[in-house]
Parts: structure tokens; sequence; C-alpha cells
């Protein structure tokens, strides 16, 4: 299945096969193949703390938003531990934000949280998401999909790491 950004540009769509564990999470809040949800609602909030809605993360909140899956912090899901894509429902700190747009060269668009809400996550027009938190960069998947399916598996994620110079522009 293909989209096309504002520019024309095709996007390329995947089927995502999450895991059988992680279709389990997400069933248990609701979500299914046929799941929708109106973006819309978030388009003038997104603009008014200055974030676009691109292509990438409309789609992909079309599909997931407005879910909270909790995921496993060892072998069972705890409450409270979740994933929670609400762009609205976040500790969002426009200059942190602001700072990851220039360290990554990358439009970021506010997802949710994820880690008690202590991570912003954040979606590049590539599909690309990140967590932004008062520690650092993380990368975390190369698509929402890959992210929801590592976090409600328990995989490790791999901090990016600015040079030092970005840094020490304060």
């Amino acid at each position: 299945m293909l989209g096309a950004d504002q520019k024309g540009t095709a996007l390329k769509v995947t089927e995502f096969k999450f895991t059988p564990e992680t279709l389990i999470l997400l069933r248990d809040v609701g979500w299914s193949e046929d799941y929708r949800f109106d973006v819309e609602v978030w388009r003038d909030y997104l603009k008014s703390i200055g974030c676009d809605l691109h292509k990438a993360s409309e789609m992909f909140l079309s599909r997931f938003g407005n879910l909270r899956i909790n995921y496993p912090t060892g072998f069972k899901p705890v409450k409270g531990h979740n994933i929670c894509l609400d762009p609205t429902d976040t500790p969002y700190d426009a200059e942190s934000m602001g700072f990851a747009q220039r360290v990554l060269g990358k439009n970021l668009t506010v997802l949710g949280t994820c880690e008690v809400r202590y991570m912003t996550l954040s979606m590049a027009t590539n599909g690309a998401v990140y967590g932004i938190t008062d520690a650092g960069i993380l990368y975390i998947a190369s698509s929402g999909e890959q992210a929801i399916d590592d976090y409600c598996m328990h995989r490790r994620l791999s901090y990016y790491v600015p040079d030092e110079e970005i840094l020490d522009e304060d």
C-alpha cells in the first residue's frame, strides 16, 4: 500500500508483522487491523507547539492513535509502563524538542510518551521513532510499528549520541 506526502512523493507503508505477544497486548487495548483514529483532533494542537503532523506520523497515528499499550518490564505487562499514543498527554518540552530537531536535522512530530511518561516519543518524516528525555535523544526504531513491537517484546534501545560541538552551544 502506498501513501503520498504533502509534495506528492510516494511513501511506502509496509504491512508490519507484529509478534503474537504484541498482538495480544494490542488487542487488550482495543486495537485491530480495522482500528482507525481521526488525527484531525491533534492537528491544531501540534501546530501550536511547533510540530507538523507530517504524512508518516499522520498515517501511524491514524492506525494507533489514542491507544495506551501496557508493555512488560520483565515477564508480564505492568500498569503504568505503557506507550501512550496521544500527543496531548506528554511532558512535552519545546526547548528539548527544538534541540532534538536541530541535532538530528529532522522534522519531528510528537506521538506521545513511554517509560512512565519520562520519554516523549517523536517521529521523523521517514517514519523513524526517537525518544526525547532530559538525559538525551534515543533512536527507538525505524517505524512506529517496530517501536511498539520492540517495547512489547522488552527489547533494548540504542542511544543516539550527538556531536560534542552541538552540546557545547549552550
